[in-house]
């Protein structure tokens, strides 16, 4: 892990920072990853993308980042709703650029997803 993170810590600035830096990572220097620690998901967030081709899960942080799960299915998407849901994964930095728009993603390679219950 070359970064641990928190959703205070996180910023949409180091993501794009360390997304633009793609042309240094190679034999000798590997990509990095991000672990991203204990992030509150609420379901309102969640959203499973071409549910029918390549389903896809999209979590929209508070904080304006995406955190992305490819080769997901509904039936793990159905995991990810509810409340209490805690978020630690292992992630790459990547930029989406869509009609003229800029944004950060981290790009889920493994996740732990647990419940906490708060009283």
């Amino acid at each position: 892990m070359d970064f641990v993170w928190s959703l205070n810590t996180m910023s949409v600035g180091n993501i794009l920072d360390i997304a633009d830096s793609k042309e240094y990572w190679g034999q000798e220097i590997p990509e990095p990853y991000i672990c991203i620690a204990d992030i509150q998901i609420k379901p309102h967030q969640v959203q499973l993308l071409s549910p029918d081709k390549h389903p896809t899960i999209k979590i929209h942080l508070d904080n304006g980042i995406d955190v992305m799960k490819f080769k997901s299915s509904q039936e793990e998407y159905e995991t990810f709703l509810g409340e209490n849901k805690i978020l630690t994964a292992v992630c790459r930095a990547a930029k989406n650029e869509w009609n003229g728009n800029i944004s950060a993603q981290l790009i889920i390679e493994d996740y732990e997803l647990r419940e906490e219950w708060v009283f």
